[in-house]
């Protein structure tokens, strides 16, 4: 994948290379589509050599669909590396992706939240996942806020003293419930809180 060039309006250009054929770019489209990005123009190039299989290069141009401008210099690793698991079949092609790009989340972070979501419809939670993940997408910030508090919580790595990592956890926690409780006239609010404590 070709680096990409920073532009207040386009995205990205990815590049597919392919051997032996060029693949099809719908299956493109779609999975970009999931990370809120729209798909504005490709071409598809081919490199032959002698008695080599012959190699397709497909560039891509994408664009967010809000309208927005995208930090590559901060999104540029996240989106690719979310990108080719999910082409490669290793992640799941949905709208949790879209936290990639709205949260700041790494593409394992992100099949934790889809984890969770899936656990809330267990628990009969009656909200589809179409649902789930809008209304995490639009409140990306919380989302992503308590991803960061499960990682506080459970990453053996961070090292902390127990009183000092239980009082970070406890500051987080409280900012996270003051950010739900600016949705409580909304039928969003039972929703966002829900993945929050299943998260904890």
């Amino acid at each position: 994948m070709r680096a990409p060039v920073r532009h207040e309006k386009f995205a990205k250009h990815p590049r597919n290379i392919d051997a032996g054929h060029p693949s099809p770019v719908s299956p493109s489209k779609e999975h970009f589509s999931y990370f809120r990005e729209q798909h504005v123009k490709s071409f598809a190039a081919e490199d032959r050599q002698p008695h080599e299989p012959d190699v397709w290069f497909h560039d891509m141009l994408l664009a967010r669909l809000d309208g927005g401008a995208v930090d590559l210099m901060d999104a540029k690793q996240r989106l690719e590396s979310t990108f080719l698991v999910v082409m490669a079949g290793s992640a799941e092609s949905d709208g949790y992706n879209a936290l990639v790009l709205t949260a700041g989340l790494m593409w394992r972070e992100v099949a934790l939240v889809r984890a969770i979501s899936r656990f809330l419809r267990q628990i009969r939670v009656p909200y589809s996942q179409d649902y789930l993940w809008a209304t995490l997408v639009k409140h990306a910030g919380i989302a992503g806020a308590i991803v960061r508090l499960f990682h506080m919580r459970f990453d053996p790595r961070l090292g902390d003293a127990p009183d000092a990592r239980a009082a970070r956890e406890a500051e987080s926690a409280a900012a996270i419930e003051a950010s739900l409780q600016a949705l409580v006239d909304s039928l969003e609010y039972a929703l966002t809180r829900a993945s929050g404590m299943a998260g904890r």
